[in-house]
């Protein structure tokens, strides 16, 4: 009886040991893949991501052009901001027409 037991509780011990061993084996194999694909992922870009990565780049291009023409620019600034700006008259005109479609779009509805 004793010996049996004695053999019960070995085999235990024993059984335990390799479901350890293999729960760790396994654990081991998931950290493998895990750093696989995260090395994959590194150099393999999503779409997403390089659609965002050339979205940012293109603003950021953009952002230096604005500037450059910015900087390029205040030497001729005068001339052209008047040449831009509408005579106060039309302007008044103007805002009476947007009035007058407001109304006639209020009035419709």
């Amino acid at each position: 009886g004793e010996q049996a037991q004695a053999q019960q509780q070995q085999l235990g011990m024993e059984f335990a040991l390799q479901q350890r061993e293999w729960q760790n084996y396994q654990r081991q194999q998931y950290l493998d893949q895990l750093r696989l694909w995260r090395d994959f992922q590194s150099t393999h870009p999503t779409p997403m991501e390089t659609f965002l990565r050339q979205q940012s780049h293109q603003r950021a291009l953009a952002e230096a052009q604005a500037s450059k023409l910015e900087a390029a620019r205040p030497a001729a600034a005068p001339a052209t901001v008047t040449a831009q700006a509408p005579p106060p008259v039309l302007r008044e005109e103007e805002e009476e027409r947007a009035w007058t479609r407001v109304k006639e779009t209020v009035a419709a509805l």
